[in-house]
């Protein structure tokens, strides 16, 4: 997700909202999370408004305890753990008229989102 409107976002910043529910342990690619967080931090920080990971399972905190710490100050601050009893912190963070409805959000897609896999 991104600020439709270059007046809202100026700084040509992305929110990424990644949706972890249903994540097992056999789909959680370590590597590629550790190589996405490395490169948001290394080249894309400007770039990167927020990373915001929703309704994260369980072994989700293992990988993040261990990860978070060799990220960047700068990349830690924009990366967000949210648990769908807190839907009003994303609407807050995002904004409603971005967010989709499933998120506590007013927007409506084009097209509807479907899972993965």
């Amino acid at each position: 997700m991104a600020a439709p409107h270059v007046d809202r976002n100026p700084r040509g910043q992305c929110c990424t909202l990644l949706d972890l529910t249903d994540m097992a342990m056999v789909s959680m690619d370590v590597q590629a999370i550790k190589t996405l967080l490395t490169l948001l931090g290394e080249h894309y920080v400007e770039r990167l408004g927020a990373l915001i990971f929703w309704n994260p399972p369980l072994i989700f905190w293992g990988v993040w305890n261990s990860l978070s710490p060799l990220l960047p100050e700068v990349t830690r601050a924009k990366i967000f753990v949210i648990d769908p009893s807190k839907t009003a912190s994303l609407v807050e963070l995002v904004g409603a008229e971005v967010l989709p409805t499933e998120y506590g959000g007013c927007a409506e897609l084009a097209a509807p989102l479907g899972k993965q896999g």
